[in-house]
């Protein structure tokens, strides 16, 4: 009765912990896309592959 329990605590902390952490990595990333700055783009690639990377491993 208690695996459970704790399991969901951890999942739950979890999923606010990694959203507490990509928050400021999405804010950056939506600066990137309207800034017309010189490599943005390759910055916000970069920043997208890490995302999506974590986004799949977490899953």
């Amino acid at each position: 009765m208690a695996l459970p329990l704790r399991q969901h605590t951890v999942k739950t902390t979890y999923f606010f912990v990694s959203g507490y952490l990509f928050l400021p990595l999405f804010t950056s990333i939506r600066e990137d896309v309207f800034s017309d700055t010189r490599g943005a783009n390759s910055t916000f690639s970069r920043k997208f592959s890490v995302a999506s990377a974590t986004l799949v491993h977490n899953s």
